[in-house]
């Protein structure tokens, strides 16, 4: 009987990894990562309060600036100081 040394370049080495059988290897799909985004929905309901609140928010501040509520000293100082913080924050 005549048996044959393997060479060092042709043994398989220690601890590699085989590739997977192919019927262990899972379809594409499952393979690919999907992308999730939480979403919000409203119902028309839900939007035409949104929206009324909005309007109501606006008359007040219409009402606010037609009294004059703005022009006082300390609302121009303080609203100065509020874009300031905001500016800086670059």
């Amino acid at each position: 009987m005549d048996i044959k040394s393997i060479s060092p370049l042709q043994a398989p080495k220690i601890g590699a990894q085989s590739a997977q059988r192919v019927d262990e290897q899972q379809p594409a799909a499952e393979n690919q990562v999907r992308e999730r985004r939480d979403t919000l929905e409203l119902s028309d309901q839900a939007q035409e309060i949104r929206d009324d609140q909005r309007v109501e928010v606006l008359q007040e501040v219409q009402s606010q600036i037609n009294s004059g509520f703005f022009n006082r000293p300390e609302i121009i100082k303080e609203t100065a100081s509020r874009i300031a913080r905001v500016v800086t924050r670059k």
